[in-house]
């Protein structure tokens, strides 16, 4: 047997003696956030689970896009429902790729071979929503549409998603719960998830709320600090308060970092003096991380490399790892009934639109970050609609604010040189999707081409 057929077999054994991990209570070592030349860090592992003739019974991939729309204003209940289930579809979509391709960092690579069933969006670091991951991929079978991607300006997958598509565990848990919750800012990044950001303590613990960052330069405190202030007891009454929706962090002084999501109530079990039994009492979490993380398909029961783990068992004691990976519990102001719920809405300013000249000094804006905006084009003789153009925003771009003002001089270019658009009478539009999934067109006009 030559060598990489070893390093194959020794893998795949690893990954079914990883499976019960999840339901059992044992702890996995979290995916870290680190500060690199991008400042994220990934821990890969090269996925071996080659899956051609299997059929797929259950929702992933999913042939309708998900969407949490309200048509009233939610319950608490509803809004951290939705965000759950949000997260739960970025982590078991599942997808295959029609070419070999990797995603690297300045200190480590992730492996996709052709042909290979996984599940979950890509960890990346790049940080976009899982509607970026899924407006590339084919809704019946999974497949990565590699021709639609490789036209965005790149030559390889490996590029494209490197700059593109794909997210961290910070970013899915951000994008999920700002898909209801428009009080959380700042950046999908396990640094930022703190007060000013609409990142909340939750229970009777707090730090200095002005507090820009965690374990970076600018820091006035870090978890491990507020874990050894606090003590177990303080903090295991913390974790009692955990409901689905609400969010674990760990970022600590060396910069290294890691943001979970409660997929459920916490269940507390009491010693017979009242205090709280570390061992006994557990929260289930989802986070996304990089590698072959094994997850059963719920219909056939297979299992595929994950970029994620779902309903996974951490005790309280567990959690509290004073510095060795400890994590404090945070919310949100919506999840608390302290913030109302509000409707997502797009706009374009200015309103009137006739041509590409018109789109140069256009901007589009939305009381959300946008999850993608893409240019289309419609020709009114032959009804054949084509993308044009297309974008899925990143934690940068939540940083900087694009995110929500989006100008479209790069949509006007591209526009006024297309050679789709070429001698003929075409209806022109802008769409874009905010974090539930809504879908908006802020501009829509006839256009004549010659």
């Amino acid at each position: 047997m030559g060598a990489t057929h070893k390093w194959t077999a020794l893998l795949l054994a690893l990954t079914l003696l990883l499976l019960p991990a999840c339901s059992s209570g044992r702890k996995l070592l979290p995916e870290i956030e680190t500060q690199t030349a991008d400042q994220e860090e990934t821990r890969t592992k090269k996925t071996v689970k080659t899956e051609k003739e299997y059929s797929f019974k259950v929702d992933s991939p999913y042939k309708e896009i998900p969407r949490y729309i309200f048509d009233r204003e939610p319950t608490a209940a509803e809004m951290r429902a939705a965000a759950v289930d949000l997260m739960r579809k970025a982590l078991t979509v599942q997808w295959y790729t029609p070419q070999d391709f990797e995603v690297s960092t300045s200190v480590s690579k992730t492996e996709f071979s052709a042909n290979t069933r996984y599940a979950g969006i890509p960890y990346t670091g790049i940080n976009t929503s899982l509607y970026a991951f899924l407006d590339f991929l084919d809704p019946e079978n999974g497949r990565l549409l590699f021709e639609d991607l490789s036209v965005q300006g790149s030559a390889s997958l490996s590029q494209v998603f490197q700059s593109r598509i794909g997210s961290s565990c910070s970013g899915t848990v951000g994008w999920a719960i700002s898909a209801v919750c428009n009080s959380v800012g700042g950046t999908f990044q396990s640094y930022y998830m703190v007060a000013r950001n609409g990142w909340l303590p939750l229970g009777d613990y707090t730090y200095d709320l002005s507090t820009p960052s965690f374990g970076r330069e600018d820091s006035k405190d870090d978890t491990d600090s507020i874990l050894a202030r606090y003590g177990e007891q303080k903090m295991f009454q913390c974790y009692a308060l955990l409901q689905p929706g609400d969010i674990l962090v760990w970022q600590n002084t060396v910069k290294l970092g890691h943001t979970m999501m409660a997929t459920d109530a916490a269940v507390v079990v009491k010693n017979p003096d009242g205090t709280i039994d570390g061992d006994q009492s557990y929260v289930l979490i989802q986070d996304q991380r990089s590698g072959g993380h094994p997850q059963a398909d719920e219909g056939t029961g297979h299992i595929y490399a994950g970029q994620g783990r779902v309903d996974c068992k951490y005790t309280f004691k567990e959690l509290f790892q004073k510095n060795n990976e400890g994590y404090i519990p945070m919310t949100t102001a919506e999840f608390q009934g302290q913030k109302p719920y509000e409707f997502p809405s797009v706009s374009a300013d200015p309103e009137e639109i006739t041509g590409p000249g018109d789109m140069e000094q256009t901007t589009v804006r939305c009381n959300y970050p946008m999850a993608t905006i893409a240019l289309y084009a419609e020709n009114k003789e032959t009804g054949k609609r084509e993308r044009l153009s297309y974008h899925g925003f990143s934690r940068d771009e939540i940083a900087r604010g694009t995110a929500k003002a989006y100008e479209l001089r790069s949509f006007s270019a591209i526009l006024a040189r297309s050679t789709k658009v070429r001698n003929g009478d075409f209806r022109i539009t802008v769409e874009a999707k905010t974090p539930n999934g809504q879908l908006f067109t802020p501009i829509s006009f006839d256009y004549t081409a010659k």
